[in-house]
């Protein structure tokens, strides 16, 4: 941190001390960086870079910075995962770009699931696409075998006019009962 901050690091947290001096400070900080692995410290220093922040972090703000966010592996938020995919829905995909694999396999996953359109399609295709990531961030193969139940088994499909006017007709029966009436008042 002082080749980042020089000046800045030493007056704000002293200057490095020898093995097992006891500059509080630093015991403070190899606490608090305990079981992150260093490939996560390197990514917490190298997004400090490129912030170009003038100060040094606090340690839980360093700590957070060396949290693998999905924009670290390439995966797009999922509101943009969710547009590519539904235009996706709308017409065969062979030749299409997908910003990321794990966007194209959620949607893959939600088709072949036979989720229909509307809110269930998009929750669904949410919730895949958030088990892909977290995938994709613990270093998981996109290629490995999916556990079984990634997705909700689609609804029944929507029962035919015939049948809601049957069930309506039932409904206002029960209604309609004299008891019914009495209940209500």
């Amino acid at each position: 941190m002082i080749e980042i901050y020089g000046h800045r690091w030493t007056s704000q947290y002293g200057e490095i001390p020898e093995p097992g001096s006891g500059n509080p400070a630093m015991t403070t900080w190899a606490r608090g960086l305990l079981g992150i692995p260093a490939a996560h410290v390197a990514l917490g220093l190298h997004k400090l870079v490129r912030a170009h922040e003038p100060w040094p972090p606090s340690l839980p703000a360093f700590r957070a910075l060396c949290q693998p966010t999905p924009d670290d592996f390439g995966l797009p938020p999922a509101d943009a995962a969710w547009e590519e995919a539904r235009r996706a829905f709308g017409g065969p995909n062979r030749r299409r770009a997908w910003s990321h694999p794990a966007v194209r396999l959620a949607a893959r996953l939600v088709r072949r699931a036979g989720i229909g359109p509307g809110m269930a399609r998009e929750n669904a295709f949410r919730h895949a696409y958030r088990l892909l990531c977290q995938r994709v961030m613990a270093g998981i193969p996109l290629s490995e075998p999916l556990p079984d139940g990634l997705l909700p088994s689609p609804a029944e499909p929507p029962a035919s006019a015939e049948e809601a006017r049957a069930h309506l007709a039932a409904l206002k029966a029960i209604a309609l009962r004299p008891a019914a009436r009495e209940e209500r008042r």
